[in-house]
């Protein structure tokens, strides 16, 4: 389903309705949180990646960004899994 999702962002349309959608930015955030699967947590991380395609999905990203980085970053702090870790280390604010 993420990876599904993952494609639909990279189309201007997609982009446009998921960040209409109320509940996107919640959505993202379990995604994002320690109860979700490691790959889970990849994928939406890609998911977010891939919304900086189009104007609308930046402005999202932009608007949303202190809690995204927070989620992310807070979440993912504890987790073991190599890839997690890599994608973590390559954050500036480390």
């Amino acid at each position: 389903m993420l990876d599904v999702l993952r494609l639909i962002v990279l189309q201007p349309e997609g982009s446009e309705h998921f960040v209409k959608c109320d509940q996107f930015l919640e959505y993202v955030c379990t995604q994002l949180g320690c109860q979700s699967q490691p790959k889970n947590q990849l994928v939406m991380l890609r998911v977010l990646c891939n919304m900086f395609q189009h104007p609308s999905g930046a402005r999202f990203i932009a608007k949303h960004s202190e809690k995204l980085l927070l989620t992310a970053l807070s979440e993912l702090d504890n987790s073991e899994e190599k890839c997690i870790q890599v994608c973590k280390s390559t954050n500036a604010e480390d």
